[in-house]
């Protein structure tokens, strides 16, 4: 777990691009979005439509349950093609603070969210996932360094990136940079 200034997260976050359902409490319409990336304390989402800030919301998300990474990138990559389903994770959430936007902005705004209050299965799942992403990640990023010109090294780290990013890199410059992003992002915050 990492610890950071007051309002940011205190713990690994990691990508994720998944929909995501979004209920205020107490009423009966229901509101939907993307994740961009999440951590047991809480997501970020590309965009939360016209829900008031510091809402209570009951969100519905499925967590991919990845496949174990066991040192090697080529056989990860494999098997990531069929990776499960994964945890379904139903939780309470509360709207952090956002800056003042007209209506049309707020469609392209990211908005973090906070949860407030997980089931141990459900943390467990958020840790299971960020730590195996942090695995693989810390390992591409080595790979990358230790095997600069390998254009095996693209191939196999193709199915890892589109399954973080929804696309695949064109080089490996373009990969060393994506990787790199990612990396700084899931250990710096």
């Amino acid at each position: 777990m990492m610890q950071e200034e007051m309002g940011r997260r205190k713990s690994l976050r990691a990508p994720l691009f998944v929909p995501i359902l979004l209920a205020p409490q107490g009423e009966h319409c229901v509101a939907s979005s993307t994740t961009l990336n999440i951590s047991e304390g809480g997501l970020l989402l590309k965009y939360l439509p016209l829900i008031p800030e510091k809402s209570f919301l009951d969100c519905l998300l499925v967590i991919p349950h990845l496949p174990v990474f066991t040192g090697s990138l080529q056989e990860w990559a494999n098997l990531l093609v069929f990776y499960e389903q994964g945890y379904c994770l139903r939780a309470n959430i509360s709207l952090r603070h956002h800056q003042e936007m007209n209506p049309e902005e707020m469609l392209f705004q990211q908005v973090g969210v906070e949860f407030t209050g997980l089931s141990r299965t459900a943390l467990g799942a958020i840790e299971r996932y960020t730590q195996q992403l942090l695995l693989v990640l810390t390992a591409l990023q080595k790979e990358i360094e230790d095997s600069y010109h390998s254009p095996l090294l693209l191939e196999i780290a193709k199915p890892i990136m589109f399954f973080l990013e929804g696309s695949t890199p064109a080089s490996l410059k373009e990969l060393r940079e994506r990787a790199g992003a990612l990396y700084k992002a899931i250990t710096l915050l």
